[in-house]
């Protein structure tokens, strides 16, 4: 990081910066000059330093975001604040990286290493899991439920969007096993907004837990506050006594050996499991005898730094447990083994949802076999008309433009989209900006640009976007080539699955536009069945025709 150039950090840093405020914990910055575009967000972990010394001559000031916009930021700092800042000073912040995001992999790997034979071999998938009978239901969450509570040592649950993962499944069969047993429990996730999801499912529900690392939204079950002004002995009680641990997978590889020393884990479940890559989980499965694993791995896949290795393993053992690509998950490397294995015993497929109306639900149904069933009466009635102009009162637009003048970003685009959200004003349908539309752009630069014309709709990334849902839906994807298209995409092992598409598409609930270039995008066989659905069940329209009209 120190040795790169200006050019090289070029959008990756954010100079000039004035201390405004602080106390033991947050600093608060202001922009002392316009910082311009860069691809800095909340939650991002960041070091803070002082431009007009030498980066070895001085503190290196190391935290989290946890407010950006266009006037000031603000960082919660590790450690605490334990020094004075000179005001007249000016600060700069980069990127950083944790050392668990090293180190932690390495020791889950030794861990697993150290685990006993029969914990290998069902980790790799060389030993069918041990399974109880399960109680028989007709109703598809208590049948699931059954199967996951007859589980004896490893279960997979495949939940599509809007299926009620989250809700429906895990929070029901965590306040189970609180209730009705005394066992002890760790629940898993990749990201804190999804830790604190569950977090606040369970309260809720009336289930005691403690919460680990660091949290926006959860204060009274938070481990950092439970252990505040404590002794040992009143710590050890603490952690002794409680049975369900909340955690990120990278907060739990830090401390799990320690929590072992003082209470045994009976059972892990692992939320987002086809996001986290099987190096960084394998660790923490050693210590359970059960583990649940519950995600999407038609959706966004296991998230790592390092890119895709062109390589292929020569062992056939290793081919045949369907080792490919480093970056994967355990949850999707599984799934496909116990399929190939007729394995069906440990796996089940959610298909009941209760989000989308089933027009949209219909443009990505085919990548779950066409299982997908909308639950509710809601998602089968016609579309309410009349409160936007006719030409793109429907529920599935596609605004035709010409591909883009600028990689990663398209004014044109930008105007229809300002011009979209107007309209959508104007028909009421924009009564709560956070929950009614929401913008999917694939480039923080036409991310930045839009957020400068529109402040107060979700703006982002479908990475970001997953997890969440919205009304309506505007999509664009500003392209000057069909080389563009390897960026939009994210395809499974198999090419059968667009994973990006697939959650951005399933984020809408009543309506949904699409901005792009069809003819750049039918490179993509996903983009061009898309459109092929649109022009069948939706409307297609000029972008310019859009905009010049009154």
């Amino acid at each position: 990081m120190w040795r790169q150039t200006p050019a090289e950090k070029n959008g990756k840093i954010i100079g000039k910066l004035a201390i405004e405020d602080y106390d033991q914990r947050d600093i608060k910055l202001s922009f002392r000059e316009e910082p311009g575009i860069s691809d800095f967000r909340q939650g991002d972990i960041v070091v803070l330093y002082e431009e007009h010394k030498q980066v070895d001559k001085q503190e290196i000031i190391r935290g989290v975001i946890t407010n950006l916009d266009k006037d000031n930021l603000c960082l919660r700092i590790r450690g605490g604040i334990k020094r004075r800042f000179n005001p007249e000073s000016s600060w700069a912040l980069e990127h950083d990286v944790l050392e668990s995001f090293l180190y932690g992999p390495l020791s889950a790997l030794t861990t697993f290493l150290e685990s006993d034979t029969a914990k290998r071999e069902l980790l790799l998938g060389i030993r069918e899991p041990q399974v109880d009978v399960a109680e028989s239901s007709e109703d598809e969450k208590e049948s699931v439920l059954a199967r996951m509570k007859a589980a004896r040592e490893l279960f997979i649950v495949q939940g599509p969007p809007g299926t009620g993962k989250t809700s429906g499944l895990i929070g029901n069969y965590i306040e189970r096993f609180y209730k009705e047993s005394d066992k002890t429990m760790m629940v898993l996730s990749f990201t804190n907004r999804a830790v604190d999801e569950i977090c606040l499912c369970l309260q809720k529900r009336d289930v005691a837990f403690i919460r680990t690392g660091n949290s926006q939204h959860i204060e009274d079950d938070l481990l950092e506050n439970l252990i505040k002004d404590k002794r040992y002995q009143e710590i050890d009680c603490l952690l002794r006594e409680n049975r369900i641990f909340i955690a990120t997978v990278q907060s739990a590889n830090a401390w799990f050996r320690d929590l072992t020393r003082l209470t045994g884990i009976d059972e892990i479940i692992v939320d987002e499991a086809s996001q986290i890559l099987e190096s960084s989980i394998l660790g923490l499965l050693t210590m359970a005898p059960k583990t649940i694993l519950i995600g999407d791995q038609n959706q966004l896949p296991a998230i790592s730094a390092q890119g895709a290795l062109d390589y292929h393993f020569e062992s056939e053992t290793l081919q045949d447990l369907e080792y490919g690509s480093i970056n994967q998950s355990l949850m999707e490397r599984l799934f496909r083994l116990y399929v190939k294995k007729d394995w069906q015993t440990h796996l089940e497929m959610l298909t009941i949802h209760y989000r989308m109306h089933f027009k949209i639900a219909e443009l990505l149904s085919h990548y779950y076999d066409n299982r997908l069933k909308p639950a509710l009466k809601k998602q089968y009635l016609p579309l309410e008309q009349g409160l936007l102009p006719a030409e793109i009162d429907t529920r599935l637009l596609w605004l035709e433009c010409p591909p883009s003048p600028h990689d990663y970003y398209d004014p044109l685009q930008a105007q229809a989209i300002v011009k979209l959200v107007s309209l959508y004003r104007e028909a009421g349908l924009v009564n709560d900006p956070q929950t009614d539309l929401g913008i999917v752009a694939p480039f923080r630069v036409m991310i930045h640009a839009l957020r400068e014309e529109i402040e107060d709709i979700s703006i982002d990334t479908v990475e970001r976007y997953q997890g969440s849902e919205r009304d309506s839906i505007i999509l664009c994807f500003p392209l000057s080539n069909s080389m563009g298209m390897r960026s939009l995409q994210s395809l499974s092992a198999d090419g059968k699955v667009d994973r990006k598409l697939n959650v951005a598409l399933s984020r809408a609930k009543d309506r949904l536009i699409v901005i792009a270039n069809s003819t750049l995008c039918k490179a993509s066989v996903h983009f061009a069945k898309l459109y092929e659905n649109i022009r069948l069940n939706g409307r297609i329209m000029d972008i310019k025709e859009f905009i010049d009209k009154e």
